[in-house]
């Protein structure tokens, strides 16, 4: 290589034997050419002569090694300097072909998580994630990354997982339903494994099932109560769980073989633009539930007011009146009437209760038969 940094067109020297030899025994341990078949090896190690020839450009070289000794000629040197010209030049072409199709791959990957993006942002309650796991299916889909099903799945208290799961047509590979429901980690081993590397704060774990283990563990989840599962007509002879964290949950898919190292990075991505999303869903329901409260609190002082505002029993008919109008404000029943009930010392009850329009009625009195103290 120093003849590379130093600008060269063109190098050829002749190594010696323990130079070669120290160079391959150390190759053919720690790089590809371990790959090599062992005649070759033998072959390399034991030839008595080693040179090595080289025509230089930025980029790439076309190099010849020689175990014979054989020395290119003036002439040979000016053509290999032609040649690794011709193929600089094809390669700066692959460069920019290969660069162009990374941005194009780029492009169909940030439009794919926009996709996802935008759903998940569009969640308003969990029965919308049913709609987010379908659409993170459909653009992995189209994106080319293989895999026999996928799903979100969402730890809760007391080691529960809550899963949200692609159901697929056999032919199409499209989503045709989300099973949704609820598992115990304790369930099958596979899922603890899971759950402890979730708790280890790992990034990523892949689990296979393999032979009878697939259909055991499909058999499982049709028994749960709380998991509506497919009928599956032929078990795969292996799977690939594959899960990707984030810090609620996961996202998972099903592969027959080992997810690429590209379309690993792809899914990782996919998981953190859905992490994102989930947590800004968290606080919206944070949030409505914490406006709600307000609303309630709200809708309990002005009938605590009212109540406390009374002097006589009679009262009671406006205090009825407030209440069935803050029941109704917060949509609580489809209230049709409601009011107050008191015991007096004869066992009856002392109503006052409001109209189907919201008016009271007159205080009414209604005998309780029957009616003992422990009641």
């Amino acid at each position: 290589m120093d003849s590379k940094d130093k600008g060269d067109a063109f190098f050829s020297k002749e190594f010696s034997v323990e130079a070669k030899n120290d160079f391959f025994n150390h190759a053919f341990e720690n790089s590809d050419y371990r790959h090599f078949p062992d005649d070759y090896k033998q072959h390399v190690l034991k030839a008595d002569k080693h040179n090595l020839s080289a025509a230089w450009s930025k980029n790439s070289a076309i190099i010849i090694p020689s175990l014979t000794g054989a020395v290119p000629s003036e002439n040979d040197a000016d053509i290999m300097k032609r040649f690794a010209k011709v193929f600089e030049q094809a390669y700066i072409r692959f460069l920019d072909l290969q660069k162009a199709e990374d941005q194009a791959r780029e492009a169909e990957i940030e439009l794919a998580l926009e996709k996802v993006r935008a759903k998940a942002m569009g969640m308003h309650n969990s029965e919308d994630i049913s709609e987010a796991t379908a659409v993170v299916f459909n653009e992995l889909s189209h994106l080319g990354i293989e895999i026999e099903r996928c799903g979100i799945c969402i730890f809760k208290e007391a080691r529960v997982l809550e899963v949200w799961s692609t159901t697929l047509s056999a032919k199409e590979k499209q989503v045709v339903d989300v099973i949704t429901g609820y598992l115990d980690v304790d369930l099958h081993p596979m899922l603890q494994e899971i759950y402890r590397s979730w708790r280890d704060k790992l990034d990523f774990f892949a689990y296979e099932l393999v032979g009878n283990e697939v259909k055991e563990y499909y058999e499982l989840l049709k028994k749960t109560p709380d998991y509506r599962f497919p009928i599956i007509v032929k078990y795969p002879n292996h799977q690939i769980a594959n899960c990707f964290y984030f810090n609620e949950g996961y996202i998972f898919t099903y592969t027959l073989n080992e997810i690429a190292y590209k379309d690993n990075l792809i899914l990782r991505r996919f998981t953190n633009v859905f992490s994102l999303t989930y947590r800004r869903f968290l606080d919206l329901v944070n949030a409505e539930a914490q406006a709600r409260e307000a609303q309630i609190e709200a809708a309990l002082e002005k009938v605590r007011s009212r109540s406390l505002a009374m002097h006589r029993t009679e009262e009671l008919q406006e205090a009825a009146e407030v209440l069935n109008i803050e029941l109704n404000r917060l949509g609580l029943l489809n209230i049709n009437q409601c009011g107050y009930a008191i015991y007096n010392e004869k066992n009856n009850q002392v109503l006052w209760l409001t109209r189907p329009d919201g008016t009271s009625r007159e205080e009414f009195t209604l005998p309780i038969k029957g009616r003992n103290d422990t009641q």
